[in-house]
């Protein structure tokens, strides 16, 4: 029998990548994505809730932060800031003074996940005699690539308003996933703001004791109906729900629906532990 590129994919995966690095909850295999929505290497297409663990909050496909991507690997595929200076580093970081003026209130700001625009980064705002109290360096520090991505991701935010419409949006998904647990006794409870929400699967509403099992069969049957979603928690039994923060209500309505399918399956008995065996997620 022929593999699918998925199935030949995650056969060679499983040969060569430790299982140690690895929270799975479903056979995705990313090739592309656009939006809000991931293609795998079938060809099927996925709307994500997930924005890969909220780090792609401006989405997969952001005009700006292509550019800046694009025009900057242009230039060099690396510049730090150890031994030497980048102009998009210097610029961030003034950047980032500038939109955390509570740095000079609280010891401390720790910034990281989308800051990047969906490349790794992270940072640390705070008083100069708190950064420069002892000696850490680190050979990427500054890269100009991911500091060109994260300008022209906070340049998308503000230009798009991406607060704001995401304020609108979370209240709009909010609604729907509460009409969603006045229909569902697997969902025991929804919270979180704007675009972070959580819903928690129990098994009794009333003891709220979590239903591990059940949380592991909505991700992957959402999957198998082409929603991506995660699940949390200190008891495996909490959907993440974080799309990026383009989504359009449309979409969250898509999303929603999709999800009430598959907690409908998952409560009828419908999803074979068999399918959901393999991906031990959390």
């Amino acid at each position: 029998m022929t593999l699918s590129n998925v199935q030949a994919l995650f056969e060679r995966d499983t040969r060569v990548i430790a299982d140690s690095g690895k929270i799975r909850f479903f056979p995705l295999v990313v090739d592309h994505a656009e939006g809000s929505r991931i293609v795998d290497a079938d060809g099927k297409s996925y709307l994500d809730f997930t924005s890969a663990w909220a780090l792609a909050n401006t989405g997969y496909s952001a005009e700006r932060v292509r550019d800046a991507v694009i025009a900057q690997i242009g230039k060099s595929t690396f510049a730090g800031l150890i031994s030497a200076l980048n102009a998009p580093a210097v610029a961030l970081a003034e950047k980032l003074v500038d939109l955390t003026p509570g740095a000079f209130e609280k010891d401390v700001v720790v910034l990281g996940k989308s800051l990047g625009g969906g490349l790794p980064l992270s940072a640390v705002v705070a008083h100069r005699e708190i950064l420069d109290g002892g000696f850490s360096v680190f050979t990427a520090t500054g890269t100009a690539l991911c500091c060109a991505a994260e300008l022209a991701a906070v340049e998308t935010i503000e230009a798009d308003r991406l607060v704001e419409r995401s304020q609108r949006s979370g209240d709009h998904l909010r609604r729907r996933l509460d009409a969603l647990a006045s229909r569902h006794p697997l969902i025991g409870d929804v919270r979180g703001l704007g675009m972070f929400q959580g819903v928690e699967l129990v098994r009794d509403r009333n003891s709220k004791e979590p239903a591990a099992a059940a949380a592991a069969k909505v991700v992957y049957r959402a999957f198998e109906l082409g929603l991506l979603v995660y699940y949390v928690g200190m008891f495996s039994n909490v959907l993440e729900i974080t799309p990026p923060l383009i989504m359009t209500e449309a979409e969250i309505d898509e999303g929603v629906e999709i999800l009430d399918r598959a907690l409908t399956d998952v409560e009828a008995g419908r999803v074979d532990d068999a399918l959901v065996a393999p991906f031990a997620g959390w």
